[in-house]
């Protein structure tokens, strides 16, 4: 018995030290001067901004905020004060007034969007009617001399997280006021805001819809098309494949083969008929203009954040290349219509000189069959 009694006693010895350890290294934690020198600095960026109250409960009486909106964002304020998580998560998400490299042209902070669309959603203390939402404001007033190398000459974009609550009006107006994100500058005025709801995006509308409906059609008959050409490849012989691909619908599934198109656009062949210089014609122009629109590939999508080595590029030796891109279309025009004047005297010789109305018209048919079913297939996507 004095046995179990000394290996009780030890057991509760090792458990006082174990929690003494923890009681005391959670205290030295809190206590730490690092971390409480961070709190103090990142609450105080909530506690001291300067809101313009007057205008936040002028907004609120007129009805240009919603009650709803107010006192979300109220007590997001409040809650950021008192260093809640969720809270904490969504300052820390909103971006700040000074990114690096202002001087080189970067006036863009976007924020975390993941940090304010997840983790603020998944926060264990988050209220459940407040749900965050990631919005991008537009600020316009910043100095020109400033502002000379940016992307977008006198305005600066900052990424927001504020309360799905809010519409976009009300996050203009309550951004503006200092009382909603961190505002940059008093001087400074909002040019526009975008927010991302993704309710927006979880129903189609009918024109999606049908776009949808084209395009898998579309892919299963390449697929069928495909699984057609192998088939009769692999498990039929010569003749019975010539009878099997000299029906209509045999030169159709054929014609619809990613497999037998694959084949024709790397075939290295050149036919009768084929002027082969205007193949290099058309690779070197190609590749001009692709190399000329290598500075317009972010736009609308990631912002440039060196503009001002952008700028002075084009002091460079080799700029005239890229600068004269337009050329290159020039040549595409040109190339086009040679091509269709070639074609149409090969016709015309065929034909001993005679040309008639119906062999116009089936030559405006070709061209519109040719270019036509392209162009609305790009409409479509573009559209719905």
């Amino acid at each position: 018995y004095r046995r179990k009694e000394d290996l009780i006693m030890i057991k509760a010895t090792v458990c006082i030290i174990v929690a003494v350890l923890f009681c005391c290294s959670q205290t030295t934690y809190a206590q730490s001067p690092a971390r409480e020198e961070f709190l103090d600095y990142f609450i105080g960026l909530e506690k001291d901004k300067h809101i313009d109250w007057n205008s936040t409960l002028s907004f609120l009486r007129s009805g240009q905020v919603s009650p709803t909106c107010y006192n979300h964002v109220y007590t997001v304020h409040n809650d950021t004060v008192l260093f809640k998580n969720y809270a904490a998560l969504m300052l820390d998400s909103t971006g700040k007034l000074t990114p690096s490299g202002m001087f080189k042209g970067n006036w863009l902070e976007v924020g975390d969007y993941r940090e304010c669309t997840v983790d603020v959603n998944n926060a264990v203390d988050r209220p459940e009617d407040i749900e965050a939402m990631y919005c991008l404001v537009t600020w316009a007033g910043i100095p020109l001399d400033l502002s000379v190398y940016s992307e977008w000459n006198g305005y600066y974009q900052q990424g927001v997280c504020v309360p799905k609550s809010c519409s976009e009006s009300e996050v203009q107006n309550l951004t503006w006021t200092g009382f909603l994100g961190l505002k940059p500058m008093p001087s400074w005025y909002i040019f526009d805001v975008k927010c991302q709801r993704e309710e927006k995006y979880t129903t189609y509308s009918t024109g999606a819809i049908v776009a949808l409906v084209i395009i898998a059609i579309m892919l299963c008959v390449l697929a069928v098309s495909t699984l057609y050409e192998f088939i009769i490849i692999c498990r039929f012989p010569e003749e019975k494949r010539k009878f099997l691909t000299s029906s209509g619908v045999g030169r159709f599934l054929l014609s619809c083969s990613v497999y037998s198109n694959t084949k024709k656009m790397l075939d290295m062949r050149q036919h009768p008929g084929q002027l082969p210089a205007l193949h290099g014609i058309r690779v070197i122009s190609t590749l001009w203009i692709i190399f000329g629109h290598t500075p317009f590939f972010n736009i609308g999508n990631v912002r440039t954040v060196n503009n001002a080595e952008k700028a002075q590029s084009s002091g460079e030796w080799w700029y005239f290349i890229q600068g004269n891109m337009d050329m290159a279309v020039d040549t595409f025009l040109l190339l086009s219509g040679m091509l269709v004047t070639y074609l149409f005297m090969k016709q015309m010789k065929k034909t001993g000189g005679v040309f008639t109305w119906r062999d116009y018209g089936l030559h405006v048919l070709h061209r519109y069959w040719r270019l036509t079913p392209l162009l609305a297939f790009l409409l479509m996507i573009n559209t719905w």
